[in-house]
């Protein structure tokens, strides 16, 4: 027993050295070293920065801690060899972390991954003033907004309370044309404060959201809208210091804000960073003295303070800008095809496997008309996906027509009749199907003139008589009638691209939206989708739609001499 327990611990030491020297460049070293390597417990195996720190801390100073993407190894360098001696005897071979089916795997390493500093410098355009309130001042501000205004709104990761204008999440605005109550009086003398640091306000701040954190709670990075507020955003930390993160293209800075301080946000930083706080209960600091520690979060309550924007937005940010978005309208055919090509076609072959899991329940209403159908039918679904509206009728005949080859073939495993093409050219002769059914596919389409040849081809391929049935995301969004979507896009939410605008070609900007039941306010937008097959591969795909407004899809039939028998709205759909 003791033979094979030393034979396995042999071969799984085998497995670390040749993992080192192979990914990291990495030799483990015979003698003892200031840099320790953790050989089964990393960001893959479920444990954070924060637990690292945490337990290794406790031996000496931390120099240095290297966590790598999709891994299973943490490296740490303590400031002290002995630390990292005593370290390595104290918890090799021991069980610490529940999130590891067995005892740690230490090695003493020569040196450590390169890694990105901790960078923790603020993004251009903001300055961070440290005990801008007194302790004395933080507690009558959280007294007065305790008491002030309606109760509380819970949100899934915080609760806010609004003064001068509601501030409404999912559409990333404000109802601009109906005012609340004011602004509490006790923010009066902040401005003063503020023009008497330096730094000149333009305005006088006339909305206030308030957000209250409990440990374990944040908020997903985000870019204020441009078209809502005015430049400069400020915000006051009250009860607890936190983390913030900013992110753009290119750096991802951490900012530690303590309470009682001002953090204002201008020009690059407001209007081309994303700011967000991760939800977690705690955070690493790194101090030029105790190296790096972990420091437990309280509860914190952000006063952020805005100016509502009465005319469009002229910032020199126009790729952030959505005052500046145009509508796909105007794209050529040619450069309409690179955008389906890209954003619809590429993006559902990258999702297909993942897009057919969660396409499973049939809408009721849709599921209503196919089960509808005369005996003997002859039925064509455009755009089938997975065919999750066949096979609930075993005395018709059903044809599926679905763009994408590899939901096409999952189609066909299922055993239905399926080909692979586009909408706009359907591959049957005249007047030869009894009913089609085309279910979420023409706001894939980015052009009036595409829209209609698709309508077109469905009117051409149905015989004299024959019923169609055409639904199409709604400008109008109801949380609580979608709850498939809702489903959908809890997790395409937390993706970085949302607020951020997409450059097409010199003429198109569409802007990046979520879609989480609230109603849209562009026409013509990209929408994440995430995808979690794999938790150590997760990537963000973007789709392309154009919303349709009430009476839109009713026009593009009537267009093509089409007659409309019926309309209504349905789960987030005309």
């Amino acid at each position: 027993s003791n033979s094979f327990r030393k034979t396995k611990t042999l071969r799984k030491l085998g497995k670390y050295h040749s993992v080192l020297k192979n990914d990291f460049g990495i030799s483990p070293s015979k003698y003892p070293q200031k840099n320790i390597v953790l050989c089964n417990g990393g960001l893959a195996s479920g444990i954070s920065k924060e637990d690292i720190v945490e337990l290794f801390s406790q031996f000496g100073i931390l120099e240095n801690v290297v966590l790598i993407a999709k891994k299973s190894f943490a490296f740490i360098t303590f400031k002290e060899i002995s630390c990292a001696i005593v370290c390595f005897d104290r918890i090799n071979g021991k069980c610490y972390f529940p999130q590891l089916s067995g005892p740690m795997c230490l090695l003493f390493v020569e040196k450590v991954p390169n890694s990105s500093p901790f960078d923790s410098s603020l993004p251009p355009g903001s300055i961070l003033y440290k005990d801008f309130i007194t302790a004395k001042e933080e507690s009558a501000f959280l007294e007065t907004i305790n008491v002030s205004g309606d109760e509380w709104q819970p949100l899934k990761h915080r609760k806010v309370k609004h003064f001068g204008y509601e501030f409404v999440y999912g559409e990333n605005s404000a109802k601009k044309n109906e005012g609340i109550r004011d602004i509490p009086s006790i923010c009066d003398g902040l401005w003063n404060r503020i023009t008497n640091k330096g730094w000149t306000l333009p305005w006088i701040p006339d909305q206030l959201t308030v957000n209250c954190y409990e440990p374990g709670q944040g908020i997903p990075p985000h870019i204020d809208t441009h078209s809502t507020f005015e430049d400069t955003i400020l915000i006051i930390s009250l009860g607890a210091d936190t983390q913030m993160e900013f992110k753009n293209e290119h750096y991802h800075s951490i900012v530690h804000l303590p309470r009682r301080s001002l953090l204002i946000l201008s020009g690059e930083s407001r209007y081309t960073w994303s700011h967000g706080i991760s939800s977690r209960d705690r955070d690493v600091y790194f101090d030029k003295d105790l190296g790096y520690v972990v420091v437990k979060r309280g509860t914190r309550t952000s006063l952020t303070f805005r100016r509502i924007r009465q005319t469009p937005c002229d910032c020199k940010f126009v790729d952030y800008c959505d005052s500046r978005v145009t509508d796909s309208n105007v794209l050529q055919e040619e450069s309409a095809v690179e955008l389906e090509n890209k954003y619809v076609g590429e993006t559902y072959s990258n999702i297909a496997d993942h897009f057919s899991l969660t396409r499973y329940k049939p809408w009721p209403q849709v599921l209503e008309f196919v089960q509808d159908f005369p005996v003997g039918s002859l039925v064509l679904d455009v755009g089938c996906g997975n065919g999750k509206y066949f096979g609930y009728r075993n005395n018709i005949f059903e044809v599926g027509s679905e763009l994408c080859s590899s939901l096409a073939l999952i189609c066909r495993k299922r055993g239905f009749e399926t080909v692979n093409n586009n909408c706009l050219s359907l591959p049957f002769k005249d007047n030869i199907f009894d009913r089609v059914i085309c279910i979420a596919v023409l706001h894939h389409l980015c052009t009036l003139k595409r829209r209609q040849r698709a309508i077109n081809e469905l009117v051409r391929v149905l015989r004299h008589g024959g019923r169609a049935l055409v639904y199409v995301w709604a400008e109008k969004q109801n949380e609580e009638e979608t709850p498939e979507m809702k489903q959908e896009y809890d997790y395409q939410e937390n993706g970085s691209a949302v607020g951020i605008n997409v450059k097409l070609n010199s003429i198109v900007t569409l802007p990046v939206t979520a879609n989480n039941g609230k109603n849209f306010k562009r026409k013509d937008i990209l929408v994440p989708w995430r995808t979690n097959e794999d938790c150590n591969n997760v990537k963000t795909f973007l789709r392309y739609y154009h919303i349709f407004e009430e009476k839109e899809l009713i026009d593009l039939c009537l267009s093509v001499g089409g007659k409309v028998l019926n309309t209504y709205y349905d789960t987030g759909n005309w």
